[in-house]
């Protein structure tokens, strides 16, 4: 019942609400419950939530889907300050995590983050997290990214091949009218 009370409440979409969910991250024992306030938080986009998704982000002792809601959270309400905690989380071993930051560095955009990113399109041992990379990396402003996408064309799993094509074609001819979450989707409906 609580976890679908703290949902709703990220429904309504309401600012005074926003203390009641950082009460729920904080402080419920249950992890569905922490897990549903941080995808609420960032579906509010408040600012004032930062500071507490990123103690948990980093509290390797938290529970994995509240860690990967509180990565995806920053990607909704996060800065350029962020990018070093997300960054880190790529080397986290729970792929969720590591999915989940990659997203949210996508949609901070900041450059700082694409020698990882490019990295990460290169290494990452499962394919879902090196689309997302693909993916991020087509949205992130850096020139060095489409070479890296050029190389990737070649990646060992088809489905990567055809989010890299995707993103290499829309790099190739951007529609200024278009705005590039409309070409490059975050992630395939499946994840």
């Amino acid at each position: 019942i609580r976890k679908s009370a703290v949902k709703a409440l990220g429904i309504v979409g309401n600012a005074s609400v926003v203390s009641i969910l950082l009460g729920c991250l904080s402080f419920d024992e249950s992890p569905g419950v922490r897990q549903k306030a941080a995808e609420a938080l960032g579906k509010l986009k408040d600012p004032a939530a930062r500071s507490q998704l990123l103690r948990l982000l980093k509290n390797k002792a938290e529970d994995e889907a509240v860690r990967a809601a509180v990565a995806m959270a920053l990607g909704h309400i996060g800065t350029y300050k962020d990018v070093p905690d997300l960054i880190s989380c790529l080397k986290d071993p729970v792929v969720t995590i590591r999915l989940y930051a990659t997203i949210a560095l996508g949609r901070i955009r900041d450059p700082a983050a694409s020698t990882t990113l490019q990295y990460i399109l290169k290494m990452d041992s499962d394919s879902s997290v090196r689309k997302a990379a693909a993916r991020a990396l087509g949205k992130i402003p850096d020139p060095t990214n489409k070479s890296t996408l050029l190389l990737s064309r070649h990646d060992k799993d088809p489905e990567v091949q055809r989010v890299v094509e995707e993103v290499l074609t829309y790099l190739s001819d951007p529609d200024p009218e278009v705005p590039v979450e409309t070409v490059i989707r975050e992630q395939d409906d499946s994840v």
